[in-house]
């Protein structure tokens, strides 16, 4: 049963992320007056890009060539820990601060590829993606704090088994679970803090000079980034609709569902909010989901030394 539901998890995690990244793309042209891809070109651009060679610059590093490896691989690691509601064989303690740390490696190795590629364009980009990325590691550490203090735990089923036992624990927790939709929005580089890969601006940010495989690479590494992170405020909010642990297929249905609303208010929020300046996004990404997350920090401190 271990190994079927390990091979069950890889195979969710490789079909989501790709619905998630096409109903996201059709939901923002649906918003715009546009018709839009289908919901499925995600997926069929991966499989064509992996048809196509890919072309190197000249000036160009190791470090460009393994950088999709290394962050699809990190991303990767992090989306099959990450447990789909109750169902997940390879969590562990302290899983929580390993997968953010992961989706952090990620982010760094897919920056660090476009600063290797030598394109003006993408070392521009790929410095705006490390000051978000910096400016984003202080409410993190708040976040995770909250989380903590609330549940007592580090790991995602220790802290769903608090959340089933403790329903109040939402009240203190609601500021830090909207300051972690604002990560997520912040970390996919989705609007309004979409500045790393502004189209207009840098032409695709870090990612100008990749194609063929190694595109394709890239590509799936953000689609997995985006499904961990609405996937870990799914399994925050699992509790809330199925309590029981032992209904897995009920809460895995719940999950999926859980993860299409957060996919559909992320997509409003990207086609009604315009793109920021590099020193808004910065203020913003820090300022906001931090207020959020002291604000549960101290309630959840009160509320301790109250019982």
């Amino acid at each position: 049963m271990y190994w079927e539901s390990v091979v069950f998890i890889i195979v969710y995690v490789f079909a989501v992320c790709f619905l998630l990244a096409g109903i996201r793309r059709k939901l923002k042209a649906r918003i715009q007056g546009r018709v839009g891809p289908p919901v499925l070109q995600p997926f069929y651009d991966f499989l064509k890009l992996l048809t196509k060679n890919a072309s190197l610059p000249k000036n160009a590093s190791w470090v460009y060539i393994y950088a999709p490896v290394i962050g699809l691989s990190f991303a990767f690691v992090a989306a099959v820990i990450t447990p789909l509601a109750y169902l997940g064989p390879l969590a562990f303690a302290g899983d929580v601060i390993v997968i953010f740390l992961l989706l952090a490696a990620s982010s760094v190795s897919l920056i660090l590829g476009g600063l290797a590629s030598s394109n003006p364009y993408s070392g521009i980009a790929a410095s705006r993606g490390l000051i978000l990325l910096i400016g984003m590691e202080v409410p993190l550490a708040l976040f995770v704090s909250s989380l903590y203090l609330a549940t007592g735990s580090l790991d995602i089923e220790g802290i769903m088994e608090e959340l089933v036992h403790q329903r109040i624990l939402y009240v203190y927790l609601a500021p830090t679970l909207v300051a972690l939709m604002v990560y997520a929005i912040g970390k996919t580089w989705t609007n309004p803090f979409s500045i790393p890969n502004a189209e207009t601006e840098i032409m695709e940010g870090p990612m100008i000079e990749y194609s063929g495989g190694m595109l394709a690479m890239a590509e799936l590494s953000h689609f997995l980034e985006l499904y961990v992170l609405v996937g870990l405020l799914a399994d925050m909010l699992t509790p809330l609709v199925i309590s029981d642990p032992v209904f897995k297929v009920a809460s895995v249905l719940a999950y999926t569902v859980i993860l299409l609303v957060l996919i559909v208010v992320m997509s409003v929020i990207d086609s009604i909010f315009a793109r920021l300046r590099a020193d808004q996004a910065l203020k913003v990404l820090f300022i906001l989901p931090t207020i959020l997350s002291i604000f549960s920090v101290l309630s959840l401190i009160i509320m301790r030394w109250m019982l």
